[in-house]
């Protein structure tokens, strides 16, 4: 049985803790306004992300923390408005970051097929 405690205009959640306005999430923490996220921490406006941590209007992210504005972003830190970044911190305004390094659009999609 799926429950959420605390929750408050949450549809169709699972197991969420103090979630507010949050569609179709589970396992999340204080969470306001998500969709489809999962095992997410005081997160805000985001939707398709999991494992992350204080992220705001993020999408198609995992294992972030403190990041706003990303999409499709993994393992990244303090990042803002960023897409397809690896494993980075404290990054602006970037595309096709792998650990801090520029790289091409090609050299990008060829390091994530690595690390499936």
């Amino acid at each position: 049985m799926t429950r959420n405690i605390s929750c408050a205009y949450s549809h169709n959640c699972s197991d969420c803790i103090g979630c507010s306005d949050c569609r179709h999430c589970t396992d999340c923490f204080k969470c306001n306004h998500c969709f489809l996220c999962d095992s997410c921490y005081e997160c805000k406006k985001c939707n398709n992300c999991s494992n992350c941590c204080y992220c705001k209007k993020c999408n198609n992210c995992n294992d972030c923390h403190d990041c706003t504005d990303c999409y499709k972003c993994n393992n990244c830190n303090d990042c803002h408005d960023c897409v397809d970044c690896y494993e980075c911190n404290n990054l602006h305004n970037k595309r096709y970051m792998y650990q801090n390094k520029q790289l091409t659009e090609e050299e990008y999609c060829k390091k994530m097929e690595e690390e499936k």
